[in-house]
């Protein structure tokens, strides 16, 4: 699958009746507030500065620290991308 139809799923996949994900060129939104974006050779996800999720995600090998509580995920680690997802957008998402 490639980014574009992977970045179309995730948002579909997101979208909620409560809540609707848009798919931006540059990654994926919430009310115009992004939490996650393509970023070199893969994604960028806000998880928060010190949130659980964001630690959780650190001690994967792959990804990488980035600042104001986004993490960086290669795209060797794609698979973990839907959960990452999920969980920045729980980081913006405030019912």
């Amino acid at each position: 699958m490639n980014i574009v139809a992977l970045l179309d799923k995730l948002a579909a996949d997101l979208t909620t009746d409560d809540r609707q994900v848009a798919r931006e060129p540059e990654g994926l939104a919430f009310q115009g507030q992004l939490f996650a974006k393509l970023h070199q050779e893969g994604m960028a996800f806000r998880l928060g500065a010190d949130s659980p999720a964001r630690e959780a995600a650190l001690e994967r090998e792959a990804a990488r620290g980035r600042d104001a509580g986004w993490v960086y995920s290669p795209a060797s680690d794609v698979g973990q991308w839907p959960t990452l997802a999920e969980q920045a957008l729980a980081a913006v998402y405030r019912p």
